[in-house]
């Protein structure tokens, strides 16, 4: 099977080098769906304190009422994220629902 950790996260791999299979995009060296690529974008490029659900809903769907969808999604997200060096964490959990944070493990 395919490695992608050795490829620095901010390159954009349209295809697979060996057999040119189209790819998903590729962040931190695992391949998204487009709507787990856009949270993951705007977790790297938000404030450091992080985003709540409701904030990512309003980001990513224009509707903080969908923040079940991004809970869901948070959840396969950190699943999937096991494999990589980086990791989605719970800053805390306040008035405003859980605030997520996206960082190196360790």
């Amino acid at each position: 099977m395919l490695s992608y950790r050795s490829i620095d996260e901010h390159k954009t791999l349209t295809a697979c080098p060996y057999c040119q299979r189209p790819l998903g995009a590729v962040r931190y060296g695992v391949s998204w769906t487009p709507t787990q690529a856009r949270i993951l974008d705007a977790l790297k490029r938000g404030p450091n304190e992080g985003y709540t659900a409701r904030e990512l809903a309003r980001i990513i769907y224009h509707d903080e009422n969908k923040w079940g969808r991004v809970s869901d999604q948070m959840h396969r997200i950190r699943k999937r994220m096991k494999a990589s060096d980086w990791e989605i964490a719970r800053r805390h959990v306040g008035r405003n629902g859980k605030w997520y944070v996206l960082g190196r493990r360790g």
